[in-house]
């Protein structure tokens, strides 16, 4: 047992080395890196056991299936093929003597290394979207969900940045050290409700990729554009004050706009965690005329089932599940609660005005991506629903919920 664990920690620390050269390489460099990580950790030593094993047991398993398991991991040079190989044969070999050698091989020496995992496929999705470009890759120092942020070189002093996640249901922070942790498959209204968001325009550019539907990623864009900074509602109020105002009347109406729409789609998507969020929200700020050119939700929580039957309810409530009435933004408890009721739906007419023709066909257009681009090829199912039947549904209450709401408004105008 010693003598296993000290070869897996003089393993880990060598890697862990390794990787601090990785944040300047090409798809083509990382593809060797991961050839000689392989090495590094035995695989073809590996195989040789298992073969053998194959080769001499008496026990009772499909022993042709899991010799080209074994062919397919002599031949490969992906991380994580690897790992969804392993994981294949660990459940193929569930009763024989040499399944405690897989699960030491999957636990103690892949498992370590999630940031490693990750990087590969983000090489694979990125790598083909940039081809020829440089990758490289930074901590994530925010958020619960582990990941990194990437930043693609496209010009000298130019770069693109995307900030990369685990799916609600995957690896946290504080769990990327932590062998055998427990990751659910991802939970498809999330990948929904960012590919809706993008497309009504109040979502940043979504992309998402991974080697299955537990280890799964959700890619966005950075909010800042040309000629833009992009600023969460924290940092917005922090650099520009005059924004803001102890008159709450005078708050810049951009802040305005987007903290209402922000409020009544939670309202209509079941969410929570983002306008009670000061991270979650995030404004690119005009760097000439130092003006709001846009606003995007970038993070939020699934909370709750959409109810058309309350949703008006809770908007004239100005409260409900959200507890702005007590939330220690002044700028949010008053527009979202505390401020003349006739005043709040002509904000929210003229805020929603914009965006609202184009909600309904953004809303089908995203179900059409889940269902085109996605379940193809990833199992989302659970064990009471498909995942299709699941996301039909709810497209169903969320546009059940924006007609409520707008044949409410519609009355009081």
């Amino acid at each position: 047992m010693k003598s296993r664990q000290v070869k897996t920690f003089f393993c880990i620390l060598s890697t862990y080395f390794a990787m601090f050269m990785l944040t300047a390489m090409t798809p083509e460099e990382y593809l060797d890196f991961q050839k000689a990580f392989l090495q590094k950790i035995g695989l073809q030593d590996f195989c040789s056991q298992a073969r053998s094993f194959c080769e001499t047991s008496e026990e009772n398993f499909d022993k042709n299936f899991v010799k080209g398991l074994i062919d397919k991991l002599m031949n490969t040079g992906e991380v994580s093929q690897v790992r969804q190989i392993l994981s294949q044969l660990k459940l193929k070999l569930r009763e024989t003597d040499f399944r405690s050698k897989v699960l030491d091989f999957l636990y103690y020496q892949m498992d370590p290394f999630p940031k490693q995992l990750l990087e590969t496929e983000e090489i694979g999705y990125f790598g083909i979207m940039y081809p020829g470009y440089t990758l490289n890759f930074f901590e994530k120092n925010s958020g619960i969900q582990a990941g990194n942020i990437v930043a693609v070189k496209t010009n000298p002093g130019e770069e693109i940045k995307y900030f990369v996640k685990t799916h609600r249901n995957g690896l946290v922070r504080s769990e990327v050290k932590t062998p055998q942790s427990t990751i659910a498959s991802a939970d498809i209204r999330e990948l929904f409700i960012y590919k809706f968001f993008e497309l009504l325009s109040v979502g940043p550019e979504v992309h998402f990729f991974g080697p299955d539907a537990k280890n799964f990623y959700i890619a966005t864009r950075d909010v800042s554009m040309d000629n833009t900074s992009a600023y969460t509602y924290e940092n917005l109020k922090k650099s520009f004050c005059t924004f803001f105002s102890e008159d709450k009347e005078k708050t810049n109406e951009s802040v305005v706009s987007s903290l209402v729409i922000s409020d009544i789609l939670c309202r209509m998507c079941g969410l929570s965690d983002v306008t009670t969020n000061s991270g979650n929200v995030c404004y690119a700020v005009s760097s000439g005329e130092r003006a709001i050119s846009s606003f995007k939700i970038v993070d939020f929580s699934l909370d709750s089932t959409p109810r058309y039957d309350t949703i008006w309810e809770g908007f004239i409530q100005g409260n409900s599940i959200y507890h702005y009435e007590d939330y220690s933004d002044e700028t949010v408890a008053y527009f979202l609660c505390k401020r003349d009721l006739n005043l709040r739906i002509q904000t929210a007419n003229a805020a929603w005005n914009p965006i609202k023709g184009n909600f309904l066909s953004a809303l089908e257009r995203a179900r059409g991506f889940i269902e085109t681009e996605i379940l193809p090829k990833y199992n989302f199912d659970t064990k009471a629903f498909t995942a299709k039947s699941i996301i039909e549904n709810y497209a169903e209450q969320i546009a059940k919920c924006f007609r409520k709401f707008f044949e409410e408004l519609d009355k009081r105008l």
